[in-house]
């Protein structure tokens, strides 16, 4: 078996660095343990009808280990390898042992670690595809952290911070699992569907904060990183989204059609919510460039595109306009004729 390289432990001198030496010990032991669990059930059928895999268990746990420095991409990398070269036989396996490792801990590192493990298969799922052309349908998160609630700090009084960091990538992760599923929707409305999906998403993502002191830690940073990577190709979506529906408007007669009256009310609304989004993420990347969130400095570099609020309130008139129109139109048509 091959063996982990660990960081040596230093002699503990103060009351806090024995509390963080025994913490650091009995995780050690735990990992160690559930490794050689998972060794031991080789070939062994799941109720379920899939066969465990212990490399993969043992990736797994690797790469959610208690180790609260760093991400052990190398174990990253291994679990998503035997997801890539076969998919369909290896997913039951990764699912069940993340999920069933995200159930029995309190531990916000090896949860927060279990988030980003997923956050990679899913981006893996969308890069992957059989000899179809299909994306290996992974679905949504396989158990439930919105009421996580840390066990792991000595300090309680600070863990509601990592609770909540924890809650919000778990509800961003959650719904943009099934983002392909949703997108699949009524071909007349997939467009303007798929632009509002993204600004819900982009709303969550925002919700991702580190807020209050110590939580400045490099797990926290590098989770952060992968924020920022959505925030930009989220944005870049939204972007174009934006662009057509303008083009989408300026396409269109004067008066408009009843039935693209509604539909403009609609992109109105949303073009309203993506000049409000503009503004927030841009406070948003100012606060992560000073927690020192290496990705964020290149997102701010680039212009955000902004709806000037006097083609909002054009294109509000317009509508109206259309709609007054529309109805005298009605009234005319539906009123009796003058008796001679």
């Amino acid at each position: 078996m091959e063996e982990r390289k660990t960081t040596p432990l230093s002699k503990p001198t103060t009351s806090k660095e024995v509390r963080r030496w025994w913490k650091q010990a009995t995780s050690a032991v735990k990992d160690r343990c559930s490794i050689c669990l998972a060794q031991a059930c080789l070939n062994r059928r799941h109720s379920t009808g899939f066969y465990r895999n212990p490399d993969i268990e043992r990736a797994v746990i690797l790469a959610t280990s208690h180790e609260d420095t760093k991400m052990d991409y190398k174990n990253v990398q291994r679990a998503l390898s035997w997801f890539k070269i076969s998919p369909t036989t290896s997913l039951d396996p990764l699912l069940w042992v993340l999920s069933r490792r995200m159930r029995r801990t309190r531990d916000w590192v090896v949860v927060l670690k279990g988030l980003l493990l997923f956050h990679s298969m899913i981006l893996c799922s969308e890069s992957t595809s059989d000899v179809n052309g299909h994306h290996p349908p992974i679905g949504r998160l396989p158990f439930d952290l919105s009421m996580f609630r840390d066990r792991s700090l000595s300090d309680e009084g600070n863990s509601w911070k990592f609770n909540t960091f924890v809650r919000a990538y778990y509800q961003f992760l959650d719904r943009r699992s099934i983002l392909f599923q949703l997108d699949g929707g009524p071909e007349d409305d997939n467009e303007l569907g798929k632009f509002q999906r993204r600004q819900d998403l982009m709303e969550l993502l925002m919700q991702i904060m580190p807020t209050g002191d110590g939580m400045k830690t490099p797990l926290i940073l590098e989770a952060m990183d992968c924020v920022i990577v959505e925030i930009y190709q989220i944005h870049k979506s939204i972007n174009h989204s934006v662009n057509q529906t303008l083009m989408a408007f300026s396409s269109r007669s004067f008066p408009i059609p009843s039935y693209f009256v509604t539909v403009g009310i609609k992109e109105v609304g949303i073009l309203k919510r993506a000049k409000k989004q503009s503004s927030n993420l841009a406070d948003y990347l100012d606060v992560c460039k000073e927690l020192g969130v290496l990705n964020a400095n290149q997102l701010l570099t680039i212009e955000f595109q902004t709806v000037p609020e006097e083609l909002i309130k054009n294109l509000e008139t317009l509508l109206r306009e259309s709609s007054d129109n529309d109805e005298e139109t009605s009234q005319k048509k539906s009123a009796p004729p003058h008796q001679m």
